[in-house]
Parts: structure tokens; sequence; C-alpha cells
């Protein structure tokens, strides 16, 4: 075993006696400059364009996390590593499928044969994960990363140890993802169909006494339902619950909203088409006419229920 120099050692202590002044717990679910500010350190040692990165606590948490993210994106479940390669993977697997890199005879080297596993892998639509979670951030003397030593670019990279200094840390890094707002022209999306659905609805409102007023913009739009327009008192929320309800039974989630709970919000995919707008529309027209229907029947009860009182005659 080493020991650090005393100059490490105090420029480490005092770093962490400063944070731990500061602020000393948090998450990555919270926004703190901090972690920011280490991902973009982190990021700039990085080669290409593995610049995302996502913030975990080890090295376990680490290789989990990449592999749940490569059997997502590719929809594949094996995952081929090197036996004994000390990952520090936390998943037991009951069986193990066994799986055989044909190498060609001239990749002698271990360097060759990483480069040509890569090339078989994504070659069958794979993705290459390099777990550096020992060999990076220099201890390798000549490159920073263990990867670069054999002139290769995985698609994501997994850390910990040294990114602490012995402190529960640990980082995902992938490349970025492609656009897809702009690529399919989702923004635009929500702009055709939301008009549409707008208009639809407002010839609702129109119809029908309960639906006081259609606002919202695009893919964001309010319900507001009302007992009659002229006094908009709102809807009574176990009303507007029923009708929502309802959407629900017929295939069509909305959300509620509103300071009585009296307006449903709804907030589809953007990826929605105009067909979608339709079956909405008829799924929430639907969900009024058995709100009337509900209406019809409990003041039908309601009248049958009323008992009259015999006044008795007054006799002098």
């Amino acid at each position: 075993m080493f020991s650090p120099s005393l100059l490490q050692y105090r420029r480490v202590v005092a770093a962490l006696d400063k944070q731990m002044r500061t602020l000393w717990h948090t998450s990555n679910i919270y926004l703190h400059p901090g972690i920011h500010e280490y991902a973009t350190k982190l990021t700039d040692k990085l080669p290409g364009d593995l610049k995302v990165a996502y913030i975990v606590n080890s090295g376990s948490e680490a290789n989990d996390l990449a592999m749940l993210m490569a059997r997502l994106y590719t929809g594949n479940y094996d995952i081929i590593s090197l036996r004994y390669g000390h990952d520090d993977i936390s998943l037991t697997y009951e069986h193990y499928d066994i799986i055989s890199l044909r190498v060609q005879e001239e990749l002698i080297s271990f360097q060759k044969i990483l480069k040509g596993a890569y090339k078989a892998v994504r070659a069958k639509g794979g993705l290459c994960i390099s777990d550096e979670v020992q060999t990076g951030f220099g201890r390798l003397g000549s490159e920073y990363w263990g990867f670069e030593t054999h002139n290769v670019m995985p698609d994501i990279v997994t850390m910990a140890k040294g990114i602490g200094n012995g402190f529960p840390m640990a980082a995902v890094v992938t490349r970025k993802g492609r656009n897809v707002i702009d690529d399919e022209k989702l923004q635009e999306n929500c702009d055709i169909v939301g008009t549409y659905l707008m208009k639809k609805l407002a010839k609702l409102r129109d119809e029908y006494e309960i639906l006081g007023d259609v606002r919202g913009k695009g893919l964001m739009i309010g319900l507001d339902f009302v007992n009659d327009k002229k006094s908009r008192s709102p809807l009574p929320a176990a009303d507007v619950n029923d009708m929502m309800e309802d959407c629900k039974e017929m295939g069509l989630l909305l959300g509620k909203a509103g300071l009585h709970s009296n307006v449903l919000r709804i907030k589809p995919p953007m990826c929605i088409t105009l067909s979608d707008a339709d079956f909405a529309i008829d799924v929430i027209e639907k969900s009024i006419k058995n709100h009337y229907d509900r209406t019809k029947t409990q003041s039908y009860k309601m009248r049958q229920n009323v008992t009259v009182e015999r006044v008795p005659m007054f006799t002098p």
C-alpha cells in the first residue's frame, strides 16, 4: 500500500471540509451547481460525443444503469463480458448464455482483439460499454482512460473509485442522443394537432352547458367544467372525477387540475395523430353525456324519495 503525499492529503481534506461546512448531503435529483460543474469537467476529459453524465453512488449502480440503458436502447437482454473481469455488476443470473466471438487469426494482441470485438458487437446492433472503475482517471499513465489504449470508442463509460477518492460516488457517461423533437417535428405536430383539438373542443363547449371553457395552447389544454355558463360555479369535483373515470374506462387518460378540481387536463404524448384527437373528442363527449344521464337518474330518484307530509285540517 502507498500513502498519498501530505500536500495531496491536505488538498482533499480542505476541499471536503469546505463542502461539508456548506452542504454535506444532497442528491442529483436536486439542482446544485457543484454537480453541474463536476459533470462538465468530467465530460471535458472524455473524447468524442461522450458528453452526457449521470452521477450515481457506486460502481455497481453505474454498471447496472449502463446495462439497463443498453437493453432499453437495443431491445436485447444479453450482455457479453470478460470472465473474471472484476466488473461491478450486482445482478444475479440463474443461467449464462455462452456466446463466442471468433476473432480473426491476425488479431493477436489484446488491443486488436478488443477492437475486433467492438466491431463485431456493433455489426449485430449492440452497444459497447467500457468499465473504467479501476482503469480510469489516468491510472494507466499514458492515457486518461483505459479504452483509449485500445483505440476504441465506447457508447457508454462507467466509472467509480477514483472519481470520488474513496467516497461513494460513481458516474455513467454516454453519447448525446438525437434530437427527436426536431427530427420528428414534434413541436410542429403539437401545433397542428393541438389546434385541431381546440377547434373540436370549442364545438363541444358551445353545445354543452357544463363545459364552461376550453383554454390552452398546443397539446396542453384544460377543460373547465361548471354547473352552468351563467353562474360559472365549478362543477363538483365528484362529478368531474366520474367523467375522468369514464374516459379512463374508454381508453383515454386525462389529468385533473384547478383550485376546485373541476378542470380536466389534456396533456398527451407529443406524437399523437389527428385520428387520436378524434378518438379523444368522441370519448370526452361520451363522458359528458354520461354525466347528464347520471344527473337525470339522480334527480328522478330524489323525486321518488320525496315524502309529502300531510297537514291536518284545522277544526275550530
